[in-house]
């Protein structure tokens, strides 16, 4: 049977009303009330849909669809679409913490560090035995590629995603917590796409008020948490951790498993000051929102850089036990060099390290 190739204009009037895509991605279902669709791209959105639309598509069956990025001219047959359209030269990627500022993927890491450059990620301290409901996000970048970091916790669990933006299916993640006495770390955990509809930054901080969301992020406990690879019980990490859960650092390395590609020295990013980057050793100091400083920065009586803050008082006594009991590699390993030790040894060491310069 000859191909049927389905114009921009043909279809204009068949769209997703959530995505306002064309109806080009299986399967494609009628809304409750049949006065709209909804495509399989938006088909996690459980809230009302009807019946599946399959007239419509037994009708598309065969036919040549464009890709939904206008400036893409490829056309592909019905079912081949989704598999284009995730790796689409043309592909935009739409800023989860702007999320009407749609990129072009090459462009998404300038936004993020001109734009949002307070919300990338250092190691933080938490406290896991709040009730409270937390929600914390940033983002991590590796290389040329760009991520979404998700923190959530609840009553029981904490749960950590990690979100690529673009084309990024060979990357993994690591999570380290620490307490003053011991620590946990989660190896290879998925690092899965990131879809704004899906992964909405106003739904993880429960003010969201797209109606379609509504019933699929009802509970953070029992929908939100399915949707992330990392998840652990409270209960579970008292076990590794100690009874009290109210002074754990939280760290997480996102790194490509083919390349070996990471976005830093993982355990110098536990013990990086937040003002000014360098290595930090007993006294270390905490903000008033929970960051890092470095002895010289807070007697200098320097902002921290994360929440503009200037009150630095407090001793972070979890940090100052890891930094006198951590063994560390030098920061240029992955340039070669293999020298490993305390962390005084590391910062005397790194100065004079033959590596850097390469």
């Amino acid at each position: 049977m000859k191909a049927v190739t389905i114009t921009r204009e043909k279809i204009e009037d068949f769209k997703c009303e959530n995505c306002k895509n064309y109806l080009s991605v299986p399967p494609i279902y009628y809304t409750k009330e049949h006065d709209a669709y909804r495509c399989g791209r938006c088909i996690f959105l459980k809230s009302d849909l009807g019946r599946r639309a399959e007239l419509y598509e037994r009708f598309v069956t065969g036919a040549i669809f464009p890709c939904m990025y206008k400036d893409c001219q490829e056309r592909m047959e019905w079912g081949k679409v989704s598999e284009h359209e995730e790796v689409c030269p043309k592909l935009l990627v739409e800023c989860p913490f702007c999320p009407k500022n749609r990129l072009k993927a090459d462009s998404v890491q300038a936004h993020l560090t001109s734009s949002h450059d307070s919300l990338r990620f250092s190691p933080q301290l938490w406290n896991l035995d709040e009730i409270e409901k937390r929600t914390s996000t940033h983002f991590i970048t590796v290389g040329h590629n760009s991520f979404v970091l998700a923190i959530f916790q609840n009553t029981e669990c904490l749960a950590i995603g990690v979100y690529s933006l673009g084309k990024n299916s060979d990357f993994v993640f690591e999570v380290s917590l620490k307490s003053t006495s011991s620590c946990v770390t989660l190896y290879n955990k998925s690092v899965v796409p990131f879809f704004v509809h899906s992964e909405c930054k106003k739904c993880w901080i429960a003010t969201c008020q797209n109606t379609h969301h509504a019933d699929y992020f009802a509970s953070i406990t029992s929908k939100i948490f399915r949707q992330i690879d990392t998840v652990v019980k409270k209960n579970d990490l008292r076990i590794f951790l100690g009874q009290s859960l109210d002074r754990i650092i939280i760290s997480v390395n996102v790194k490509n498993e083919k390349k070996g590609e990471q976005d830093t020295n993982y355990e110098h990013r536990v013990l990086e000051c937040q003002i000014c980057g360098n290595i930090m050793s007993p006294p270390i100091f905490l903000c008033s929102s929970g960051h890092s400083v470095c002895s010289d920065c807070r007697s200098n009586n320097k902002r921290c850089l994360s929440s503009r803050c200037q009150n630095i008082k407090l001793r972070n006594d979890s940090l100052e036990h890891f930094a006198e009991n951590a063994i560390l590699s030098c920061i240029n390993r992955l340039k070669g060099c293999e020298i490993i030790g305390f962390v005084k040894d590391i910062q005397e060491h790194e100065q004079i390290c033959c590596h850097k310069k390469k």
